[in-house]
C-alpha cells in the first residue's frame, strides 16, 4: 500500500465510544440507579479493556456523579480496580448509609431488641462522619415509654454532680 493509499483509508479507532448512546450515571437516589450494574456494563462494553472502561465512565458520568469524578486523582481515574473500588463506596446504597436513612430511624412499634439490632445493622453501614449524627437519632427515635422515663430518671439522679 502506498503512502497516497494510507492517508485515505480511514484509521479504527478501538477505544471508539458514542457518547450519545453509551450507560449514563446520573447519581440521583430518585432515579433508582444501581451502581453495581452500571459498573458491570461498562466492563462488559469496553471488554475488559482499561483504557476502553475510562471512557466509558468519562461519557458515562452525569452532573454530580461527573463533579465526583472529576475530583478524583488521576491515579484512581486510571485503574479501573481503584475507581471502581471508590465507585461504589460513593455510590453503593447497600454498602453506603446516606443521611435520609439516619433521619428516617425511629422505634415507632418495633420492640427496643429490634430498634437496636436495626440501628447496629445501620452503623455498621454508616461512614465514620456520619456515626455521631447516627447515635443522636437513635436516642432521639426511641419511642419506648418505659425506657425513657428510666432513663431521665437516671440523667435526674445524676443531675446534683
Amino acid at each position: 500500500m502506498s503512502t497516497d493509499e494510507s492517508a485515505n483509508t480511514p484509521r479504527t479507532n478501538p477505544y471508539l465510544v458514542q457518547p450519545d448512546k453509551e450507560p449514563k450515571f446520573y447519581s440521583r437516589r430518585a432515579l433508582k440507579e444501581d451502581p453495581v450494574e452500571y459498573l458491570d456494563t461498562i466492563w462488559m462494553l469496553s471488554e475488559g479493556d482499561n483504557a476502553r472502561s475510562q471512557l466509558y465512565i468519562r461519557y458515562g458520568l452525569l452532573g454530580p456523579a461527573k463533579a465526583w469524578y472529576l475530583d478524583l486523582s488521576r491515579d484512581i481515574r486510571s485503574n479501573w480496580e481503584t475507581f471502581q473500588q471508590q465507585f461504589l463506596e460513593e455510590y453503593d446504597r447497600e454498602r453506603n448509609l446516606c443521611p435520609e436513612d439516619i433521619v428516617a430511624l425511629k422505634q415507632d412499634e418495633m420492640p427496643i431488641k429490634e430498634y437496636v439490632k436495626h440501628a447496629t445493622k445501620l452503623n455498621s453501614q454508616c461512614p465514620a462522619n456520619q456515626q455521631q449524627e447516627l447515635a443522636r437519632q437513635f436516642l432521639a427515635g426511641i419511642t419506648d415509654g418505659e425506657l425513657i422515663r428510666r432513663a431521665q430518671s437516671q440523667i435526674a439522679d445524676l443531675s446534683h454532680f
